[in-house]
């Protein structure tokens, strides 16, 4: 079954393929605002946790996204197992 997540900036789009984490919304603004602010969006899916952004910020977004999704990973993982 894949499971796959989609969050844009200013929570205006959530979107989902499973029920698993269904009422989770507030994982995925949290991650999403510790990124810097040229990301567009964060994913979950079968691939794994993914941000878009607009590659600006140099390496200190970079290392912010980097916490943020590995944030976001652990704490679907929690979920999941719950």
């Amino acid at each position: 079954r894949i499971i796959e997540f989609f969050l844009s900036p200013n929570f205006e789009i959530f979107e989902w393929q499973s029920d698993a984490l269904a009422g989770k919304q507030q994982v995925f603004e949290r991650a999403l605002s510790l990124c810097p602010s040229s990301a567009t969006a964060i994913e979950f899916s079968a691939a794994g946790v993914a941000c878009y952004w607009q590659e600006k910020g140099g390496m200190p977004a970079v290392d912010d996204i980097k916490k943020s999704l590995e944030q976001l990973r652990s704490e679907l993982k929690d979920v999941m197992q719950a």
